[in-house]
Order: structure tokens, then C-alpha cells, then sequence
């Protein structure tokens, strides 16, 4: 029955560090400063040229170039245009607030609107003229161009928010993301940890971290083909190209923390094995002491 018992417990350390790892790096994923990092990076005039089926998202997308082009803006010009902050802005604004609206979370300062508000295109079009202003730019046909096609951003926004919703939206994810359900996983290892202890005072080192090594290499496995599982259930080529910063990031922490998660529990076992052996050694020699006292008397 104790045996039962060990393992049973075992296990529960096991599913709960893998919950706790993914769960911890999802959130530290959806960081104000990590989203807007991320949309900093990308590079909005190469997303124009990328290949792949036709959709609704890349049609939004492309519609401001394709004008751009009509009114004979130079490619210089274009340029400056998608390097300008406001792409970066709203689109971090647009994953931001979505996610937030979903999960309850606090708003950014850094963000123009309250998590559960839409875009509207008259704030667009204040902050168009806010970034052609800081940019230098007082070419009014541009300004209405591009303020023609805040209608085509207001569409994004409605595409990538329903794409988030149907991931995280269900109530069960949401739970599990929440601060409660850490707390619950971090109280069920506790737990574990102290009945393992208790049941197992010898020997209970291998019986934590062996459940912890494994739930830190499947973690590490997964870290490694996130981006080809991701990549064979996301087929938009375009929204691909969105979807690999944040998988590559998410990706990254995964693998560092499984690293050191491996690294504590290794270290942590390998002491254990010195211990227990430096404590054989000293038992050892009193075992033939006491057997060569007895045969002389």
C-alpha cells in the first residue's frame, strides 16, 4: 500500500510540474512588454510579401501597400511608412487587450484603450496623425490613405480577436490559467513533497526529483517541436508569420526552464548519492569491527 501510495504521489508531482511550467510561461508570454517587444521586432513591409492561399487577414493587411502602390507613394516612402511605431502599436494593443479581455487581466498605460473597448477608427486616426507628427511626415494624401484603410485594421482586429478567442476562451483554459489553479498546483507538490518525505524519510530524494526530471524532459522534448507542431495546425502562411515570434519566445522559456529544472534535480540526486555513500563507508567499517571483535572472543 505505501508503495501505492509513492508512486501515486509521484505522479501527482510529475503532471503538476508540467502544469506548472507550461501554465507559468504562458503568462509570462502574455506580458504587456513581452507582446510589445515581440511587435516591435516584426517586420511589417515583409509581411506584405509573403506567399500562401489568399485569406481574409492578409487580404485586410495588403490593402494598404496595394493602395500605397495605386498612388504612386515611392517604395522609399512606403518604407518609412511601415517603420513608423504605429503598426508596432497596434498590433500589440490589438493581441494585448484581447487577451486581457479574456482572462481579466489588469490594463497597460501603454495601451490607448480599456482591454474589453474595440478600436474605433476615430482613435486610429488620432493616432495616425500623432505618429506622422512625431515622424515628420505632412504629406495629407498619405494621412488619408492610410486613414482610408483603418476600416481594414478595425477588420484585423475582429479576425485575430475571434483566433484568440476560440484558444483561450473556454472557460476550463481560462481556469487553469488564472492565479488560483497555480496556487492549487503549487499546494498539490507541496503536498506531495511532505507525504513523500514522511513515507520515504530514507530514500525520498529520488522518488521527487526522478518525477521531476521526466516532466522537465518531456517539457524540453516539447520545447524543441512546438514550432512544427504549431506549423502543421496553422496553415495560413501570413497569420504563420504573426504566430512565430510568440511560438519562438514560448519556445525558448520552455526550454530554459526545463534546463534548469534537469539542473536542480541532478545536482540535488547526485549529493543525495554522494551522502548516501560516504554514509555506507562509515557504516561498513564498524560492521567488520564489531564481526572481528566477536570471532576473537
Amino acid at each position: 500500500m505505501k508503495k501505492v501510495v509513492t508512486i501515486f504521489l509521484a505522479i501527482i508531482v510529475f503532471i503538476s510540474v508540467i502544469f506548472l511550467t507550461f501554465i507559468l510561461n504562458i503568462n509570462i508570454l502574455t506580458d504587456s512588454q513581452v507582446i510589445k517587444d515581440i511587435a516591435k521586432d516584426l517586420d511589417y513591409l515583409e509581411l506584405v510579401d509573403i506567399k500562401g492561399n489568399s485569406s481574409n487577414l492578409k487580404d485586410y493587411y495588403n490593402e494598404l501597400y496595394s493602395s500605397l502602390q495605386k498612388n504612386d507613394v515611392s517604395q522609399e516612402m512606403i518604407s518609412q511608412i511601415y517603420e513608423m511605431d504605429f503598426f508596432n502599436i497596434v498590433t500589440s494593443s490589438i493581441i494585448y487587450n484581447k487577451i486581457a479581455s479574456i482572462l481579466d487581466m489588469s490594463n497597460d498605460k501603454y495601451y490607448i484603450r480599456d482591454p474589453y473597448h474595440h478600436f474605433t477608427k476615430e482613435e486610429l486616426d488620432i493616432l495616425l496623425d500623432e505618429e506622422f507628427n512625431k515622424n515628420g511626415f505632412n504629406d495629407d494624401k498619405i494621412l488619408d490613405l492610410m486613414k482610408e484603410n483603418n476600416v481594414n485594421i478595425i477588420e484585423i482586429e475582429r479576425v485575430v480577436g475571434n483566433g484568440i478567442s476560440m484558444v483561450i476562451e473556454n472557460n476550463i483554459v481560462r481556469y487553469m490559467l488564472g492565479y488560483p489553479f497555480k496556487i492549487i498546483l503549487v499546494c498539490l507538490i507541496t503536498i506531495s513533497i511532505i507525504l513523500l518525505y514522511l513515507m520515504n524519510k530514507e530514500k525520498y530524494l529520488p522518488y521527487i526529483f526522478v518525477p521531476v526530471i521526466l516532466s522537465s524532459f518531456l517539457v524540453l522534448v516539447l520545447s524543441l517541436f512546438l514550432k512544427r507542431i504549431i506549423t502543421y495546425f496553422v496553415l495560413d502562411s501570413f497569420l504563420l508569420e504573426f504566430v512565430n515570434p510568440f511560438v519562438k519566445i514560448f519556445s525558448n522559456n520552455l526550454l530554459f526552464s526545463s534546463l534548469i529544472l534537469l539542473f536542480i534535480s541532478a545536482i540535488y540526486l547526485m549529493i543525495n548519492e554522494f551522502i548516501s555513500n560516504m554514509y555506507k563507508k562509515k557504516i561498513k567499517p564498524k560492521i567488520k569491527i564489531r564481526k572481528y571483535d566477536e570471532d576473537f572472543m
